[in-house]
């Protein structure tokens, strides 16, 4: 069967100078050879990219679904990967990164001052602007901050933890006492 396939194949007539290479032989010999591993090269640098791209937003997806709640450890963990994901490669990450250092700066400050939420505010809005654009966004800066949702309750839970929280440490730095009262036992019994 074998020997029938192969006498059925049309014979090629070589030229007379088939014992040398023409230089159109040796491109295709190359592009056979090289074509693959040139492919091979060309799509780990698109998945690369790929990857870098996705990691950009994933973190600020993280950044602008939190940015209600500033105080959260995945919110603060995204802060703190900024320099990683956006690492000066160009002018849009360069950019961010200098708005990511002004408000680590400001975090920094006396946190007591009267307008120092207001500018962490401002300065949080501007750094994600700025993320946004580089990634193709179009937020309006006033969208970024007027179009996160925060429940009151959730506020309310902070603020009634943080007031437990510096009570306790009054407590416990000899700032402030405990009352104890002791009161007469004068249930009726039950059975």
């Amino acid at each position: 069967m074998l020997t029938l396939i192969i006498q059925n194949v049309p014979q090629i007539q070589l030229p007379a100078n088939s014992g040398r290479l023409q230089p159109r032989d040796v491109i295709e010999i190359a592009a056979i050879f090289l074509g693959p591993i040139v492919a091979l090269l060309l799509q780990g640098q698109l998945d690369k990219w790929r990857q870098i791209r996705k990691e950009k937003m994933s973190l600020y997806a993280t950044l602008m679904r939190l940015r209600a709640v500033r105080l959260t450890p995945e919110y603060v963990n995204a802060l703190n990967m900024i320099d990683v994901v956006f690492k000066k490669r160009n002018e849009s990450e360069r950019k961010i990164r200098a708005k990511w250092l002004i408000l680590m700066d400001h975090f920094y400050k006396d946190t007591s001052a009267t307008d120092w939420d207001e500018r962490a505010t401002d300065l949080t809005i501007d750094l994600l602007d700025t993320m946004g654009k580089s990634l193709g966004y179009e937020f309006e800066p006033s969208h970024i901050k007027r179009n996160a949702y925060s429940p009151r309750l959730q506020a309310i839970q902070f603020r009634e933890q943080e007031e437990l929280r510096k009570r306790l440490l009054e407590v416990f730095s000899g700032n402030r006492s405990i009352r104890v009262a002791i009161f007469k036992e004068d249930f009726p019994e039950t059975k």
